[in-house]
């Protein structure tokens, strides 16, 4: 056992003077045996860790049998200094031991792994060479170990479990001696485990990383890791099989959650790749739907046709949209709301979505936080979940809106991945519909997952709500059960800042009109056609140009002024910040309107970050367009004049 373990076993005199060092020394400390033995075991240990290690010590001495465990520095043979988790047993009126045995074992790894929490411990059971050996030198190891240790008759039927199956299961391990196994296991995976130990029973073999799911005292499930070995008399005939077995339920929670990120990361980075030449398009459809709704009136029919133009595109950039908040990559505009206020303004039109078969009550606590979000991303929130609630309720039902404080601790934390330890704004969502089970909770936030007929639902709604969440800092938590309605609470920071108060944003109408000259910089022909008609419609005097050496060449060779750059953030060759910059040597003091269809991402690493600059998300309607520029004109005519 000792010559193969993955553990340094050492033997220690009563003056803690090594007598004996096994192998895996070198592995955990880097020493050859022949350095270790002989000297002083407090020599290799870190000064801070001396006092407390020789108190240690001497209650081992004081303590015959009596397991001590400790953990402190030892200096590697590298010189740097590795985290030892060690634990002596004084055997020394033992004869045929005569010493303290200590087992080192290095933790170093693991202790960083807690820090980061999805760094998972991938280590093998230390148990199994301990197996094919006497019981008594068994259980003496055994009894050190965090993972369950345990020995069965042929038939399953338990006959030891060391002392770490009251933290894997709840039970003391005398509760357990002689019961079946299987009586223990999920109903699922008792028939599976039954047919690996009738096999391993007539090829006297073993078994390896077996996930079984177990039954603890108090009912739950825990995913447990086994590993067993055959135990053969001196005959050769089986007597039972030993084994260890190891509680894996959170690093497959953490696995699970991973492979989530990772599919939501997947088709996030698809919604970025494809959201400029996307939003290009559906800003050149939008643009001149609206520029021909505001011309004379074409006659009933052409008025028809070009609105359903116009609500075509407006539904394909509602989807990019959704595309990018669930892939967290919209372009963001956080300001101070107050969530309360948010739900207040939309309850109505909330009513009008979900059908006066569906009442609708709002619990808003008057003192409530303010939160720092996306004005228009918290009604998307609310619209998701609103409609969710809607179709799970297709008898009818409540729909309750609620809006308070909430302060997670350290045992929400624990018990919901994901979740931080704070104060929090808490918007909540419950319905009284049909639940889920499950499996369908399982999938809950993945993108394109549905329950709804074909047709009928994209799969985008919970994705993007819980793109939003996370982008926004937040957590989102799910109760639910078949038959038993839903509830989903989404939890946001809260901040000590009053909240915004919202301005009434201006209907789409006349156009912003001015005289000045404008610069537009846009590498797609559509778009740059497009914003060229709107501006001189508007009055505006426009030079235009497909990249930034032909803007450069404008701003040097045009005789009259330029009043403002228009350009768009991403373009072949030289992009928009650095058009921005050469333009600015030619003629100083000319501002920059930046557009793009990109993602937030994607726009800072070609040099603009948007809560700093002047910017235009594509797509954008014509009269936004031209009341920006013309905002930035005055503002930029005030500062000159001033």
């Amino acid at each position: 056992m000792i010559e193969n373990s993955y553990d340094a076993i050492v033997l220690m005199d009563p003056d803690a003077t090594v007598s004996y060092a096994s192998p895996s020394l070198v592995a955990v400390l880097g020493y050859p045996v022949e350095e270790f033995v002989g000297r002083n075991i407090f020599g290799f240990m870190h000064p801070e860790d001396l006092e407390k290690t020789r108190g240690l010590f001497a209650e081992c001495l004081r303590s015959p049998e009596k397991p001590i465990r400790c953990e402190c520095r030892y200096r590697h043979r590298d010189g740097s200094w590795r985290n030892i988790e060690a634990v002596g047993v004084n055997r020394l009126g033992d004869l045929a031991i005569g010493a303290i045995i200590a087992n080192f074992r290095d933790v170093t790894d693991r202790r960083q792994a807690e820090e980061a929490r999805l760094r998972l411990a991938e280590e093998r059971s230390q148990t199994e060479a301990a197996l094919r050996e006497s019981e008594d030198r068994f259980r003496s190891y055994v009894e050190t170990s965090a993972d369950w240790v345990w020995a069965s008759d042929p038939q399953g039927r338990i006959t030891y479990s060391n002392a770490a199956v009251f933290d894997v299961l709840g039970y003391r391990p005398e509760e357990l001696q002689g019961v079946d196994s299987f009586d223990l296991m999920h109903a699922e995976d008792r028939e599976p485990c039954r047919a690996v130990l009738v096999d391993c029973v007539a090829r006297k073999c073993g078994w390896q990383n077996i996930t079984v799911r177990w039954r603890r005292k108090d009912g739950a499930y825990r995913d447990v890791e086994s590993t067993g070995v055959p135990f053969l008399d001196a005959t050769g005939d089986l007597v039972g099989f030993r084994g260890v077995d190891r509680d894996v339920t959170d690093r497959r929670r953490l696995e699970d959650q991973l492979r989530q990120a990772q599919k939501m990361e997947a088709v996030g980075r698809l919604a970025g790749g494809i959201a400029h030449d996307f939003n290009n398009l559906l800003t050149a459809i939008l643009g001149y739907s609206k520029l021909m709704l505001a011309r004379p009136d074409p006659g009933p029919d052409w008025r028809q046709e070009i609105l359903e133009i116009q609500a075509a595109a407006q539904r394909a950039a509602s989807l990019t949209h959704q595309l990018l908040a669930f892939g967290r990559r919209q372009v963001l505009v956080p300001e101070a709301l107050d969530l309360g206020a948010v739900v207040s303004a939309m309850a109505r039109m909330l009513q009008r979505m979900i059908g006066e078969n569906v009442p609708l009550r709002t619990l808003i606590s008057p003192d409530r936080g303010t939160v720092t979000a996306d004005r228009s991303q918290i009604e998307q929130i609310l619209m998701n979940l609103a409609v969710n609630a809607r179709d799970a309720m297709p008898q009818g039902g409540t729909l309750t809106i609620e809006v308070a404080d909430a302060a997670l601790d350290s045992e929400y934390e624990n018990n919901h991945p994901g979740a931080r330890v704070g104060n929090y704004v808490m918007l909540s969502v419950r319905d009284t519909g049909t639940g889920m089970d499950a499996t369908t909770r399982s999938h809950l936030f993945e993108p394109f997952f549905t329950t709804k007929e074909v047709g009928k639902g994209t799969g985008l709604g919970l994705a993007t709500v819980y793109g939003i969440v996370k982008q926004s800092g937040g957590y989102i938590g799910v109760e639910t059960r078949p038959g038993e309605g839903t509830v989903f609470q989404v939890f946001l920071p809260r901040v000590a800042a009053p909240p915004n108060v919202q301005e009434a944003a201006p209907a789409f109408g006349p156009l912003a009109t001015g005289n000045e000259t404008i610069l537009i910089v846009e590498d797609d022909r559509a778009v740059r056609l497009l914003v060229r008609d709107v501006l001189e419609a508007a009055g505006f005097k426009v030079l235009e140009a497909p990249g930034g050496r032909e803007a450069l060449r404008l701003a040097r060779d045009h005789d009259g002024p330029i009043h403002l750059l228009l350009a768009d953030v991403i373009m072949p060759g030289m992009g928009g910040r650095e058009v921005s910059d050469r333009v600015a040597e030619i003629r100083p003091g000319v501002p920059t309107l930046y557009m793009s269809g990109y993602t937030d991402d994607a726009i800072v690493r070609h040099g603009v970050a948007v809560r700093d600059v002047d910017f235009i998300q594509k797509p954008f309607a014509p009269d936004a367009l031209t009341r920006r520029v013309r905002a930035i004109l005055d503002r930029t005519a005030a500062r000159t004049a001033a």
